[in-house]
């Protein structure tokens, strides 16, 4: 016959109690785990050429990032459902992207921006002539 001494008791006891704790502990963890995703893709010009420096926001994350010099932009860890993208750069018209992503996918996207010229306010610079004059009175008092 088998004897437990006390203190196996209550080991098997405190086991017994938090067992079931940590298997949804970790059942939890495990699934929100899979219901992520990641976007990844490419952004060109109509020609075909990359375009460095687009920035690419992930509204609902509230997050940006910039391609790289290939065009190449990422985002990880994004939550499962339907995002929205936008993209812009100077020198193209702006684009919004709605991508579904599913648990554990990768979304490769191709983005084509069309070129758009902006018309930047002018501007008008003006010489500072009193401080000119301070300067023309310092160089003449300097000379006598």
């Amino acid at each position: 016959m088998y004897t437990s001494s006390p203190r196996t008791a209550a080991l098997l006891s405190c086991v017994r109690r938090f067992l079931p704790v940590l298997l949804l502990t970790a059942a939890a963890w495990s699934a929100s785990a899979q219901s992520v995703g990641a976007i990844s893709g490419t952004v060109k010009d109509s020609a075909g050429m990359p375009i460095p420096g687009v920035e690419v926001v992930l509204l609902q994350a509230k997050g940006a990032v910039y391609s790289d010099s290939t065009g190449v932009f990422r985002f990880a860890n994004i939550p499962a459902g339907k995002r929205q993208l936008h993209f812009r750069r100077l020198g193209f018209a702006p684009k919004s992207i709605d991508a579904q992503i599913g648990d554990g996918e990768t979304v490769a996207l191709a983005v084509v921006l069309e070129a758009s010229a902006t018309e930047i306010e002018g501007m008008t610079v003006e010489e500072l002539t009193r401080r000119r004059q301070m300067l023309s009175d310092f160089y003449d008092r300097k000379a006598s």
